[in-house]
C-alpha cells in the first residue's frame, strides 16, 4: 500500500503498542498477508522474528487510513494457511 493516512492519534497508539511507525509502515509497503477485517476493514501483516505485526487499515476512505497497529506472539491464531489442493 503506497498511499495511507496514519493520524497522530494513531501514531500515538501505535508506540503505545511498543512498534515504531517505521515498522508499520514497512509492513504497509510489503505485507506477507492481507486478510478480512471487521466491517469491511483490511489487516496487512507480516512475520518479524517470532512475532506477527498487523496493521488495520479503514480502506474505504481516501487515501485509506491505519486504524491500529500491534505486534502479537500468538502468530497461529492469525497466520491464514492457505490449503495446498
Amino acid at each position: 500500500m503506497s498511499t495511507y493516512v496514519i493520524t497522530p492519534a494513531v501514531r500515538q497508539k501505535i508506540e503505545d503498542h511498543g512498534l515504531s511507525v517505521d515498522e508499520v509502515e514497512a509492513v504497509l509497503a510489503a505485507p506477507e498477508q492481507r486478510v478480512p477485517g471487521h466491517a469491511g476493514r483490511i489487516v496487512l501483516q507480516s512475520r518479524v522474528g517470532r512475532f506477527l505485526i498487523r496493521v488495520v487499515v479503514e480502506q474505504d476512505r481516501n487515501p485509506p487510513e491505519v486504524v491500529t497497529a500491534y505486534r502479537t506472539s500468538n502468530v497461529a491464531k492469525y497466520w491464514q494457511v492457505e490449503d495446498a489442493d
